[in-house]
């Protein structure tokens, strides 16, 4: 599927969905988002979490599933690299970058934003809080884009509704949660946790966490 194809596509799921939840974006801003969405999903690392992928699991019935599918997997920085440049406009002052860790900005750092608290409130994150790839990273990231790309359209009801669903993709919680636990048994530290690459392949590695 080339880039025309991805960005008609987008659009198509987009103009359906908005009409379904009665909501009025003007056709500019549907044209911006779609090409948002297809340009920072076709990156050369995306393999899997592609446009491709996020058109799949959307389904077709559901408008707030098919909005949350479009937006699941914006932010993915183990695989880019990085956070995408054209993502930086919504993140950047609510999230900070220190020695190539992700944090959520203290409270004195930014402005009253009351989409942002929901953002975080429903995944259960706190100002200072710093951000994990195995924790929900990527999903609170791409949530967030979500919620402040949406903002100026939506309702917050829908919004919220949109967060939650995609704060239910984050994978493995329960595995990984009782991975550390037997690591970590009998151990009077504080794990701290990240992915470690060879390859192909994706590893857990747990190390004494520096802070405590």
């Amino acid at each position: 599927m080339n880039f025309e194809q991805s960005y008609q596509q987008c659009l198509e799921r987009l103009l359906w969905a908005t009409e379904q939840l009665k909501v009025e974006v003007p056709a500019t801003q549907l044209n911006l988002i779609a090409k948002l969405l297809v340009q920072t999903m076709t990156g050369p690392w995306r393999y899997f979490h592609s446009i491709e992928h996020i058109f799949a699991v959307g389904g077709s019935r559901d408008a707030i599933e098919i909005l949350a599918a479009l937006f699941h997997d914006i932010v993915y920085v183990q695989i880019d690299g990085s956070v995408h440049f054209n993502l930086t406009y919504y993140l950047a002052p609510l999230i900070r970058e220190e020695m190539g860790q992700l944090f959520i900005r203290e409270q004195a750092e930014y402005k009253s934003d009351a989409i942002f608290e929901m953002v975080a409130e429903v995944f259960n994150f706190v100002p200072g809080q710093a951000l994990s790839p195995m924790s929900g990273q990527n999903e609170f990231l791409s949530a967030l884009v979500a919620a402040k790309v949406l903002e100026p359209f939506f309702n917050p009801s829908i919004i919220i509704e949109i967060v939650t669903c995609i704060e239910a993709t984050i994978p493995f919680r329960s595995i990984i949660r009782k991975f550390i636990e037997w690591a970590t048994k009998g151990k009077r530290w504080r794990p701290k946790v990240w992915m470690k690459k060879s390859g192909k392949a994706t590893f857990i590695a747990i190390s004494r966490s520096t802070s405590g």
